[in-house]
C-alpha cells in the first residue's frame, strides 16, 4: 500500500525526534562506532567533510565522555527566546569564541554567550 506523502513527513519528522531524544544516552565511544557504521561511508574521499567527520569519530573513540547528562541536554535543546524581540535563539558551537545563542532575527541581533555569566553584543 502507497503511504501518502504528508504521512510519510509526519513519519519522518517524527523519527528523527525521537532519535534526537536517543541520541543523548549513548556513550562518546558508542556514538563514534554509530558514525563509522553510519556515516563513513556516505561521505566523499576527497571533500572537507571527510577529514572532519575522521577527526571527529577519532576524538570520540579516544574520549573518556560518558552520556550526556540532562542539565547538558537541556542546554542544547534550542527554543529559548530572545529577551530582547521575543524570538527564538539559536545555538552556536564557537571555534574561535566561546559558545553562544543567537536571535534568529537578523534585525535584533541579539547574542547571549553560553559561558557562565551571559554577556549581550
Amino acid at each position: 500500500m502507497k503511504q501518502a506523502p504528508f504521512e510519510r513527513l509526519v513519519g519522518v519528522l517524527l523519527l528523527a525526534g525521537l532519535l534526537g531524544q536517543r541520541m543523548a544516552e549513548p556513550t562518546d565511544r558508542q556514538v563514534a562506532q554509530l558514525l563509522l557504521d553510519y556515516c563513513g561511508n556516505d561521505v566523499g574521499m576527497l571533500l572537507p567533510e571527510t577529514v572532519i567527520h575522521r577527526h571527529a569519530t577519532r576524538r570520540l573513540l579516544r574520549s573518556a565522555g560518558g552520556r550526556i547528562t540532562a542539565k547538558e541536554l537541556k542546554e542544547q535543546r534550542p527554543g529559548a527566546t530572545c529577551p530582547r524581540c521575543g524570538s527564538e535563539m539559536l545555538p552556536h558551537v564557537g571555534i574561535d569564541e566561546p559558545d553562544f545563542s543567537q536571535c534568529v532575527l537578523v534585525e535584533c541581533g541579539y547574542k547571549q554567550h553560553t559561558s557562565r555569566e551571559p554577556h549581550a553584543d
